[in-house]
């Protein structure tokens, strides 16, 4: 179980006019099972409160975890339910008997009322990217990222050309080399989609956009990078919670288990050792036509 992430992206467009404010979201669904309902806190117990932080934030483009296809199903007729239209994108990471598709997904959902999606895939952080299902590196379970392509409306300061690439992923739990080198797979396929530019012609590349659960933190207790973020970093990508500045007044971890009293503990704590935070799930960007303006981790529900 994790917080939701949403954090807010201007356009740096140099139009004249305060250009409209994009917000993107990281949301761990925590997938359907039989234990959490159980205890409680099963999805049926939670969807409703899903739906209302995602519909009450204001959010355009959001990246969840772990959902599977009926939980997708439920979300989506919830959110249309309280008057917003989220449809979603990305395919299952496994394949039962190599046809069908089954398991968690890490799936991009978009306001379409404000923004539209142009293209989209799946691949698999692997050896074997296209082959959905497969496994490298010691992962203890098949793991994929989903990318979409988004096309802002000329209200977000973009002049109807502007437009972001979005992906979301969630790395393995166990395998430190797979956290790593899908990673740097990641960063290849973003490279490479940069590279080709916008797939629709006309169209300017503003940013783009990286959210997930990463299963780890960005620093060591002696405030260095890890691997994993390090690729990104290298890369170009900020955090946005880092770069915000308004860190003290997060909760420092991202990963609550269920345990209220993670959602008051700020990160001010972690600043002495070069940690603003301890966060797993994180919100990352580049791209000069992309302005942060605020960054926040709702407790809320």
């Amino acid at each position: 179980p994790r917080r939701a992430l949403p954090t807010d992206a201007e356009p740096a467009s140099g139009r004249q006019g305060e250009p409209r404010t994009l917000r993107v979201m990281s949301f761990n669904l925590r997938f359907d099972n039989g234990h959490d309902t159980r205890l409680g806190r099963g999805w049926q117990d939670r969807r409703s409160k899903v739906a209302d932080v995602i519909a009450g934030s204001g959010v355009h483009i959001v990246g969840t975890q772990e959902g599977l296809a009926s939980q997708l199903r439920d979300l989506r007729a919830d959110l249309l339910n309280l008057g917003v239209d989220f449809p979603s994108c990305g395919k299952a990471r496994d394949l039962a008997l190599g046809c069908w598709p089954v398991g968690e997904h890490c799936a991009v959902w978009h306001c379409e009322s404000e923004v539209r999606r142009l293209a989209a895939d799946t691949f698999a952080l692997s050896e074997t990217p296209e082959r959905l299902g497969s496994r490298s590196w010691g992962s203890a379970c098949s793991r994929i990222a989903t990318y979409a392509w988004y096309r802002l409306d000329g209200e977000f300061g973009a002049g109807n050309r502007g437009c972001v690439l979005f992906l979301n992923t969630h790395l393995d739990h166990r395998s430190g080399d797979a956290q790593r080198e899908g990673s740097r797979l990641i960063v290849q396929r973003l490279r490479e989609l940069e590279a080709a530019g916008p797939p629709q012609y006309g169209l300017d590349h503003l940013g783009t956009i990286v959210v997930g659960d990463f299963n780890c933190w960005q620093r060591g207790a002696d405030g260095e990078c890890g691997a994993v973020f390090s690729a990104f970093k290298d890369a170009g990508f900020k955090d946005a919670c880092t770069e915000a500045g308004g860190t003290a007044d997060c909760p420092s971890e991202t990963f609550h288990d269920f345990k209220p009293e993670v959602k008051t503990t700020p990160s001010s704590s972690l600043l002495q050792s070069g940690r603003p935070h301890q966060h797993i799930d994180w919100i990352l960007w580049r791209g000069v036509g992309l302005r942060l303006k605020s960054f926040r981790v709702v407790t809320a529900g």
